[in-house]
């Protein structure tokens, strides 16, 4: 195998769940996760020549992932999407209830970050969730510093507002 080869297969094998699981974040509908997955990788094939190894990967790969679920978005935004309840399933119920609360508020998470518009939602993902510096966010999706701190900062304050009108039917049922 050549070099590029098994480059691409490395990254293939350690990433795959950091793509797939950015594209769950980004909103992308169950039934479309494994297609869009691969679309992912297959762009990162094509453009593994170009990818410079001295910067981080996972903004690069996230920057991939955030352009193909985009374009699925504008392909698909005439059609309405049903929305799935596979989330969770199969997943065993403790007796303590923590399985329920995980669930919960991964679902609490799910919800707030698609209240978010996103140009803003990337951003938020990437810093706030995945831990990347705003200076390689900026870097990697061409756009100002302070440009990513403002949506940062509007993410920020939308996801938090998010969550708290996620949790008051829960506060007025207690």
């Amino acid at each position: 195998m050549t070099q590029r080869a098994d480059r691409f297969q490395e990254i293939y094998r350690s990433e795959f769940r950091y793509v797939y699981t950015s594209l769950v974040r980004m909103g992308v509908a169950s039934r479309h996760l494994e297609d869009l997955t691969h679309d992912v990788f297959v762009v990162v094939y094509r453009k593994l020549d170009d990818y410079d190894p001295s910067r981080p990967l996972r903004p690069w790969l996230f920057g991939i992932a955030y352009r193909v679920a985009l374009d699925h978005k504008r392909k698909f935004s005439t059609h309405r999407e049903i929305p799935d309840d596979e989330a969770g399933v199969g997943l065993a119920e403790d007796s303590g209830g923590a399985t329920a609360r995980r669930r919960s508020a991964k679902e609490a998470v799910r919800v707030a970050l698609e209240a978010l518009p996103l140009e803003r939602r990337v951003v938020f993902i990437l810093h706030e969730l995945d831990g990347h510096p705003v200076a390689d966010i900026a870097r990697e999706f061409d756009l100002p510093l302070h440009t990513v701190y403002s949506r940062l900062k509007k993410a920020h304050k939308e996801f938090t507002e998010a969550i708290r009108s996620l949790r008051q039917p829960e506060e007025v049922a207690s």
